[in-house]
């Protein structure tokens, strides 16, 4: 039987900040915590080695990004924050963090989840990653809005592995970016 949302913890619910910026970086800063536990979590561990059955260990970057986007692609499902936070007694405003290896147990997240499991994954496989944010609204042009992993290959290269937008849209697949992004910032992970 799956859990329930308010039996996972720990959870970060942190409140909705008028300062978006900050309120980002709080957020960004939370969840290269969680990735870099992550790795070392057996569910983690166990996800990407199933993910990988089949791709040689010597394999390049993007093929085990693939395999890895294929993989949590098919195995959770794309429920937004605000309709998971009033299962918790919140409003739907705040930013709800889950750990990868509770998000791997529960199934269902949104896109710092995603962003956060893809980038622990590529790491337990040896992919060095990085997490992207992007303001791609163009209605609130300045307000940071998505965030997803680039996986980064052998020659230095960016490839995009937004597994959040890939689960609400199979047809995104590896290597898929909004097409517009008013703001970018990057994240190292470690």
């Amino acid at each position: 039987m799956q859990p329930v949302v308010a039996e996972l913890a720990p959870l970060s619910v942190t409140p909705a900040s008028p300062d978006d910026d900050l309120a980002t970086w709080q957020t960004v800063s939370l969840m290269r915590q969680y990735v870099q536990a992550a790795v070392t979590h057996p569910p983690v561990i166990q996800a990407t080695q199933a993910a990988l059955a089949g791709v040689s260990p010597a394999a390049p970057a993007w093929r085990k990004a693939l395999a890895i986007h294929a993989w949590i692609r098919t195995h959770t499902r794309f429920v937004a924050h605000e309709d998971l936070l009033p299962m918790l007694g919140f409003t739907g405003e705040e930013q709800l963090l889950i750990p990868p290896y509770l998000f791997l147990e529960f199934g269902e997240g949104d896109c710092p989840m995603y962003a956060m499991l893809t980038a622990a994954m590529l790491q337990v496989a040896g992919v060095p990653s990085m997490i992207v944010t992007i303001a791609a609204r163009a209605h609130d042009p300045a307000r940071w809005s998505h965030v997803y992993t680039v996986a980064i290959e052998e020659d230095g290269s960016y490839l995009p592995v937004d597994t959040a937008a890939a689960a609400q849209r199979p047809e995104l697949g590896l290597g898929w970016e909004a097409p517009q992004a008013f703001r970018r910032q990057e994240w190292a992970v470690s």
